[in-house]
């Protein structure tokens, strides 16, 4: 890295107090594209009254036309910070003291070709400012020389053109030189055009027209690149050509009997969107232009066929390569070329055929031609079916193709997740599961020509309805009154299900003998539980809740999504659990059940419970009259009732009265039974001598 040094003082007085700002860094700093460069601003800063001095560091850049500039670094000795979204925010680092800021750029490119500020800063007294101009260098490839075949004569009056010669890749602008025989020629003997790629880049074509004598028939012409680097200038020469002096103006006598032809570039096999160069030599003196035509050809196409009914049997089957072989056209076309030169840019698979050259010096009754096989292979973007995207229901079969037309036969690999999954046009995806859901990828290549290769995508959705986790729909369970119980129900489908319960009571029912036997409780469902686990992942959805068991259960696991929904049960039976009685306490409270075997009508039954509300009513006027002490209190106890069996259509079966003093007891009975007493007489001259039963269900 070459440089020279600038320095810049600045001499302030404020208060009667002087302050001395020196700068000092590189006029230039010369890299190699690609490399580091660093840029180093060295100060000093002397104060009139020996005070430290705080100092404050900015590094600029300027434009590309430097009237403006932008800043990439400020800070000082305790903070600093490189400036966000700029070309630099990545590339640079500043290292800071108490005497320099060094500024580093990492991988230099082309556009770092310009000026650097370094500004410099004292927070009281003033400022100085220095700037160091980058030059970036980037060597060019080796010049490449091409001579005119056709000869040159020395009685042309003007110059004539003897060889071209071109440089790329450089920067900055390289210089052409031509020589004759290792001896320089004049400049003006040389035109060039200079031309910059999209990424800053010089190419320079340059073009040697000269007058030639007879002493030339024997010379060779070469040219030579300079080009600046780093501290100095370099060269590269390239071959030496020669060319063909004849010394009178020459009359083809000595026409081409026998003309070569052949492909110059590129070598090996020809896709679409190449370069192809084709050259023309024949025998004759002086060598001779050529006229270059093209026959017509309807070439080879390889790949997956579709079957249609137009086809013969022969092609039904085996269809994967068919080969109709190349069809040529008696059709010629002209084509436009330079000389015995042919450029056809770019090429596509109708530039495929038989390419001819005919010299201009030969008989027009002689065939004397040149002649070579162009194919341009190419290999068409994949087409995948089912397009884009796929649903599908777990358990089913899919079928996806994956085709693309070419010159040559391919080979088709398909991947998921980066992983191969089958090969061939056809992929077959057989009872497919959640874990077949993916983006499938198809990659066609041609294994004789590895440049052709395309591919194609399709996303496949698996979805399937909610399945339960566990073999039982339905589970029993017993449970001990007041215990907790936790329930779990976890189900998989896609798209996720969602679980929602539903906890409710139980309505038994069982058979007495030929009777059946219902009950009808009157009290409120307990609803004492709580989710306390909800869990999921991409498939699988998973609810537990815990049930406070008070009486007999019955919990309903709901889940559903748009495919369908399923239900889990749980029947969970309440055993009682023993304990001791407790302490009367004057109050009252009733929890009443009736059980009544289903009769032929329904009438006995409202009748039951129009004299159950009834009871309710006497008892709350007794419970009044004992709070008022006109009713002494009695003794805690329950009285079981027992008559005869009573016919079948009609059969209370179980009574209940719960915490009533003794008097009230036996005053809400007297009535009941006189209720009773009156239902028995209106049913027993009609039906059959059967048992009627009054069991307690609760006890407090």
């Amino acid at each position: 890295m070459a440089f020279l040094k600038r320095t810049f003082v600045v001499f302030l007085l404020i208060y009667m107090a002087w302050t001395k700002v020196e700068l000092t860094t590189q006029e230039t700093v010369e890299v190699y594209l690609g490399d580091s460069a660093q840029i180093l601003c060295q100060y000093n800063v002397t104060d009139g009254n020996n005070q430290p001095s705080d100092l404050f560091v900015q590094w600029f850049v300027t434009s590309d036309i430097r009237v403006s500039r932008k800043l990439i670094f400020y800070g000082d000795d305790k903070k600093q910070k490189v400036v966000d979204n700029t070309d630099y925010s990545d590339r640079i680092n500043v290292t800071l003291d108490h005497q320099e800021a060094q500024l580093t750029i990492q991988n230099v490119q082309l556009s770092d070709n310009r000026q650097f500020i370094c500004h410099v800063q004292e927070k009281v007294f003033g400022f100085a400012v220095v700037t160091t101009d980058l030059r970036v260098f980037a060597p060019p490839d080796a010049p490449v020389i091409k001579d005119v075949m056709t000869g040159i004569s020395v009685t042309n009056e003007m110059p004539s053109k003897v060889a071209s010669c071109e440089v790329r890749n450089s920067f900055p602008e390289p210089n052409i030189t031509w020589y004759k025989n290792s001896m320089p020629l004049m400049s003006s003997a040389g035109h060039a055009n200079v031309s910059r790629d999209p990424r800053g880049f010089f190419s320079v074509q340059s073009t040697l027209e000269y007058k030639a004598v007879r002493e030339d028939e024997d010379a060779y012409f070469s040219c030579e690149v300079s080009f600046f680097v780093p501290g100095g200038v370099r060269t590269l020469e390239s071959n030496s050509v020669n060319i063909t002096v004849y010394l009178c103006v020459c009359v083809c006598l000595d026409p081409s009997t026998k003309v070569e032809m052949w492909r110059e570039s590129p070598q090996g096999l020809v896709k679409e969107g190449d370069t192809v160069e084709l050259r023309c030599h024949g025998d004759g003196n002086p060598p001779p232009s050529f006229i270059f035509h093209r026959k017509q050809v309807s070439f080879t196409v390889r790949g997956v066929i579709s079957v249609r009914p137009c086809l013969p049997p022969s092609l039904l089957s085996n269809t994967v390569g068919l080969d109709i072989g190349p069809k040529y056209i008696d059709q010629d076309v002209d084509l436009e070329s330079s000389g015995h030169v042919l450029i056809l840019s770019p090429v596509s698979r109708n530039h495929s055929g038989i390419y001819q050259c005919r010299p201009l010096d030969s008989d027009e009754y002689a065939d004397v031609k040149g002649e070579i096989q162009l194919p341009v292979h190419y290999l068409d973007p994949a087409v995948v079916v089912p397009k884009d995207s796929e649903v599908m229901l777990k358990g089913e079969d899919l079928t996806a193709t994956c085709n693309a037309l070419s010159s040559l036969k391919t080979h088709t690999v398909w991947y998921k997740d980066g992983k191969q999954v089958g090969t061939g046009n056809t992929l077959h995806l057989q009872d497919a599961t959640y874990g077949t859901t993916g983006q499938y990828h198809c990659e066609v290549s041609a294994p004789s020509f590895p440049a052709l290769h395309s591919s194609g995508s399709v996303h496949i959705i698996v979805r399937g309805g909610p399945q339960l986790v566990g073999e039982d729909q339905e589970v029993q369970l017993e449970e001990a009154i007041g215990r907790m119980v936790n329930l779990s129900c976890e189900a998989e489908g896609s798209p996720l299900p969602s679980i929602s319960w539903n906890i409710i009571g139980t309505q038994v029912t069982k058979k007495a003998h030929d009777t059946a036997l219902t009950c009808f409780c009157v009290f409120v469902s307990p609803q004492n539980w709580k989710e306390v686990v909800r869990k999921s992942n991409e498939y699988v959805a998973q609810s537990v809740v815990s049930v406070n068991v008070t009486s007999d259960i019955r919990a309903l696991c709901n889940v559903c999504n748009d495919v369908g929904t399923e239900v889990k049960a749980f029947n969970i039976k309440a055993i009682p659990s023993v304990t001791t009685p407790a302490p009367f306490t004057p109050g009252f409270s009733c929890s009443l059940c009736l059980c009544v075997h289903a009769a032929k009508g329904s009438g006995v039954i409202i009748v039951v419970i129009i004299l159950c509300l009834l009871l309710l009513a006497i008892s709350s006027v007794l419970y009044f009259l004992y709070r008022k002490g006109i009713i002494p209190p009695g003794r805690s106890g329950n009285l079981d009732i027992t008559s005869e069996r009573t016919p079948k259509d009609d059969v209370i079966e179980m009574v209940t009265l719960q915490r009533v003093s003794l008097a009230n007891y036996w005053l809400v009975h007297k009535h009941f039974l006189f209720s009773l007493m009156l239902i028995h007489s209106n049913s027993s001259s009609s039906s059959s001598q059967e048992e009627q039963e009054v069991v307690a269900l609760d006890r407090l």
